[in-house]
């Protein structure tokens, strides 16, 4: 199929026979005649360097504040710090590391399913940190989910196969947790005939 070659251009001869005068409803007082139709080009690029300017002052603003929670929960001043880490997410409401460390802290305030659901949120947002998996299976160990918590180990191990830390601490307290628990379902479940026998 072969196309015809055109090229756009400005069509003033259509616009000649186009009336130059204002219909009678109009008047030449009226705010519609005197408007301009389309902003001036300049105007344009100042209000886009002005929002280009605002931008930059939220991303300066979330940093400073990401940095003043982190000061914050150094101190431990996990509170002061949560409330700091809230305003940056506002800002930027999809940082992941906010969200972690949030978790980290509410953890630390043992204020366990917030500081899961903040979890959730960093992997969601980041799903091939190790840092936000391994607080996820900590939050849900505290929580009494250790599968949960095991399955997130691995994903963190995953992520990060040479962290000693994720293989010898973390997963291998909970594999511990569940050998525990799973013994006590086990104790449990016996029959009392089988433990006294007559």
């Amino acid at each position: 199929m072969m196309f015809s070659k055109t090229s756009f251009s400005w069509k003033r001869k259509r616009c000649k026979n186009v009336s130059n005068s204002l219909p009678a409803s109009f008047s030449a007082d009226d705010d519609v005649v005197n408007e301009p139709l389309i902003e001036d080009w300049r105007s344009l690029t100042k209000k886009s360097k002005h929002q280009q300017a605002l931008l930059e002052d939220r991303i300066t603003k979330g940093i400073r504040l990401k940095n003043e929670g982190i000061a914050l929960a150094e101190l431990q001043r996990y509170w002061e710090s949560i409330r700091k880490w809230n305003e940056a997410i506002q800002l930027a409401p999809d940082d992941d590391v906010l969200h972690e460390m949030k978790a980290q802290v509410l953890l630390e305030l043992d204020e366990i399913f917030p500081a899961i659901q903040e979890a959730e949120m960093a992997v969601s947002l980041n799903p091939r940190c190790p840092n936000s998996f391994q607080t996820l299976g900590r939050a849900q160990v505290a929580f009494g989910e250790i599968e949960m918590a095991i399955i997130n180990f691995s994903k963190a191990l995953h992520a990060k196969p040479d962290s000693d830390e994720i293989r010898n601490e973390d997963l291998s307290w909970a594999l511990d947790l569940r050998k525990e628990k799973n013994e006590r379902e086990s104790s449990d479940a016996t029959p009392r005939s089988q433990e006294n026998p007559p």
